[in-house]
């Protein structure tokens, strides 16, 4: 991994002396002439960004305002640039329509990287709105919003894996905001389908396609993702037979995708080429009915499902990802929380789940409870590491970082520290007055 150039002058400075030295033309023997791409770096705070060009990449240094790849390419060669590593604490972007392109004859220095603190997004139920809270270098998350969408009652989001927009469900609503630099929310002009009742979302990790649960039409709908961010129907347009669908997870490498309902059963499929949705065989699983959520390991290897309502026990349903992308139950596939499981999330080093119950086991109040994920992704509760809570509908998110977990309970928002043996320690606690039922949390 190379360093940062203090600037971009100064790599064409070193590559006109190396040129010079050579007689011109490249280094010698009549080699071409290599040109560096590089480019501004905006608002970065923190070590730790990485920026790739293919299999090229150059670490950038805290408070940098430019970058140059070491390595130059000669002219008529295509260039990528997109963030490799995420700095702790920020989320960087390579600004759309200047990341890639083909070097003709000159250093390439218009690549744009803009970098922010982290934005909690927050989803208002009551009132429909969706609003976006700054976060403090401390983990701790502002009490005014930066950023406010009314009449926008959303059941389920998926954020593009760029950062540049999330995509929201409800009621006879499907709809796209941009993120800008910010961290602000706009709504993408255009022509949106019309769809159902939803309540599931998915997005490909490549940002190339959508996949929308249609409650109406009982089906999942497909469609491609255009540049423009809005959406155009695969062919066919929809997979059929889904009235209750809960949920749409995405494998990590983007080549299988899950369909949880409330009765029960969660499909499996093989993601084509073209984004269409084929069903494995089986074509389903069974597991604890009453679906609320799930998560996918970070490294594909298992798929976690939170599941039982009103029961003596919540349950996590735990599943092994196979190569072809079919799931097969661990043996002693399930293991017991509290009462009415609401939320459960993965840490970004894939060691550790917590779940987040409405009430506790019998007798005690609701927690967030700490699994340990072991290597070969069986939970395990080594200890009664748990958060009591006293809200209804906690709902968790991770920091993209890891450092931090946040729970969102109606108007308020706790921020948990990270150990590394997993365990929480409570950070900070803000009163929203401008959320009256947050129903959803997402840190970004």
């Amino acid at each position: 991994m190379k360093s940062t150039r203090g600037a971009i002058g100064m790599a064409i400075a070193l590559a006109s002396l190396v040129l010079g030295a050579c007689g011109g033309g490249g280094s010698g023997g009549g080699s071409p002439p290599t040109y560096h791409v590089g480019g501004t770096v905006s608002g970065l705070r923190v070590g730790g960004l990485v920026l790739n060009d293919g299999t090229r990449s150059i670490a950038v240094d805290t408070g940098a305002t430019s970058f140059a790849f070491d390595a130059g390419k000669a002219s008529g060669a295509s260039y990528a640039v997109t963030v490799g590593t995420q700095p702790a604490g920020q989320t960087c972007r390579v600004v759309a329509g200047t990341g890639a392109g083909v070097v003709s004859g000159a250093d390439v220095a218009t690549v744009q990287v803009t970098c922010r603190n982290y934005v909690a997004y927050v989803v208002d139920f009551d009132t429909g709105r969706l609003l976006g809270f700054p976060v403090a270098d401390d983990g701790s998350v502002a009490a005014t919003p930066s950023s406010v969408i009314e009449d926008t009652p959303t059941r389920a989001w998926a954020f593009a894996p760029d950062g540049a927009h999330v995509y929201v469900v409800g009621h006879h609503m499907l709809k796209a905001f941009s993120i800008d630099a910010e961290g602000k929310l706009a709504p993408v002009p255009g022509t949106f389908p019309e769809i159902g009742f939803s309540q599931a979302i998915a997005i490909s990790p490549d940002g190339r396609y959508a996949y929308v649960a249609d409650a109406d039409e009982e089906s999942i709908r497909e469609f491609a993702i255009r540049p423009d961010a809005t959406l155009a129907p695969l062919t066919p347009s929809s997979v059929p037979g889904f009235g209750n669908a809960e949920g749409i997870a995405m494998a990590p490498d983007g080549k299988s995708a899950y369909v949880v309902g409330n009765g029960g059963t969660m499909a499996q499929f093989a993601v084509g080429d073209s984004g269409q949705l084929t069903p494995l065989l089986p074509p389903s699983v069974m597991f604890q009915s009453g679906i609320h959520t799930m998560a996918i390991a970070p490294d594909g290897g298992a798929l976690y499902v939170s599941s039982g309502i009103g029961s003596a026990f919540g349950t996590v349903d735990q599943f092994r990802i196979l190569a072809d992308g079919t799931l097969q139950p661990f043996a002693g596939p399930t293991i017991d929380t509290g009462i009415d499981l609401e939320s459960i999330v993965i840490s970004p080093d894939g060691r550790h789940l917590y779940a987040a119950e409405s009430e506790g086991r019998p007798g005690t109040a609701g927690h967030i409870e700490t699994f340990a994920i072991g290597d070969d992704g069986t939970l395990s509760h080594p200890d009664a590491r748990y958060v009591r809570l006293v809200n209804l509908m906690p709902q968790l998110t991770l920091s993209p970082d890891g450092a931090m977990l946040y729970c969102m309970l109606d108007y308020q928002i706790s921020a948990y520290s990270r150990a590394v043996d997993g365990s929480l320690a409570e950070a900070s606690v803000t009163d929203h007055t401008d959320v009256m039922m947050g129903q959803k949390i997402e840190i970004r």
